[in-house]
């Protein structure tokens, strides 16, 4: 006699020899329900039998094939980014150098829609947007994607009102007098 042949009840009985609870093999309505719920229970007995292929203290460790993709995946979010920013319209900007710093000197190129940098010397200042690097020169006014424009910007004001509360020129609020004035 096949599985397909025995009853509703005897399926629900051969349910529960298997180990599964009386309460949920009672609650199954068609005899497909419980064939499959039984096939699934034997495919799981068989598989614990059956010696792991996988060294579970090792499992967490990235296959040199994964790392691949990995590394491939991050390249073309950078890549896509990097073809973004070089559509995008430029802006004149330029940032100001630090005490003791050089005009900095950056070389760049357009590979495959990409801009590519080098520095030569100098001062300079990076930043990265998904993984791609737009490099900017100190001191020397630099056409630069409108987004890098915005991020650099926001970045540097912020930096700029920081410092502006910090500065013995600021009114202190309490007396209302310059801070240098009272020292």
């Amino acid at each position: 006699m096949t599985e397909v042949e025995t009853t509703l009840v005897e399926l629900k009985a051969m349910a529960v020899e298997l180990g599964i609870d009386e309460v949920v093999a009672n609650s199954f309505k068609t005899k497909a329900q419980l064939l499959m719920l039984i096939d699934l229970k034997k495919s799981s007995i068989s598989k614990e039998n059956k010696p792991k292929l996988v060294d579970q203290s090792k499992s967490g460790i990235e296959t040199p094939k994964e790392k691949f993709n990995a590394d491939k995946e991050w390249l073309n979010k950078r890549d896509i980014m990097g073809r973004y920013l070089e559509s995008q319209p430029k802006v004149g900007m330029a940032i100001q150098l630090e005490p003791g710093e050089k005009e900095g000197i950056v070389e760049s190129r357009v590979v495959n829609g990409i801009r590519e940098f080098k520095v030569i010397s100098g001062a300079v200042k990076e930043k990265i947007i998904n993984g791609y690097k737009w490099i900017l020169p100190k001191g020397v006014m630099t056409q630069v994607p409108e987004q890098v424009y915005e991020l650099l910007s926001n970045e540097l004001n912020i930096m700029a009102r920081i410092g502006s509360k910090q500065s013995i020129e600021r009114i202190d609020p309490q007396t209302g007098r310059r801070v240098g004035d009272m020292l």
